[in-house]
C-alpha cells in the first residue's frame, strides 16, 4: 500500500455532490470515476491504493485531486463531472 496521502478537505455539499456523480447513470463516462477519486481522496485513502481500486493510474489520481483543489466544483471540471448546464448545482456546490 503507499504511503498515506494527506486527506481532501471537501465540504458537506461538496461530498453530497460527489456521491450523487459517482452513482448517477447519466453522468459522463468520466465523471463518475473522478467523483469518485475524490471521494476516497477525502476519506484518506492513499493515492496508489485509490489508483489500484479504480484500475486507474497514480497520475490521473494527482490530476484529479489537484485539479479539485485549484477548481473546486467550478469551471471546467464540473463541465468535465457532467454539471454541464446546471448552474444551480455548480453554484450550490461552492458555497
Amino acid at each position: 500500500m503507499g504511503l498515506a496521502a494527506r486527506a481532501l478537505a471537501i465540504t458537506a455539499r461538496e461530498g453530497a455532490e460527489l456521491e450523487k456523480l459517482a452513482r448517477a447513470h447519466s453522468t459522463p463516462r468520466q465523471g463518475a470515476p473522478r467523483a469518485r477519486i475524490l471521494l476516497l481522496a477525502a476519506a484518506g485513502i492513499s493515492n496508489s491504493e485509490i489508483a489500484r481500486r479504480l484500475e486507474t493510474s497514480r497520475p490521473t489520481v494527482l490530476d484529479g485531486r489537484k485539479r479539485f483543489e485549484a477548481e473546486r466544483l467550478v469551471g471546467e471540471f464540473v463541465d468535465e463531472l457532467g454539471i454541464t448546464g446546471n448552474r444551480g448545482a455548480r453554484n450550490r456546490a461552492c458555497r
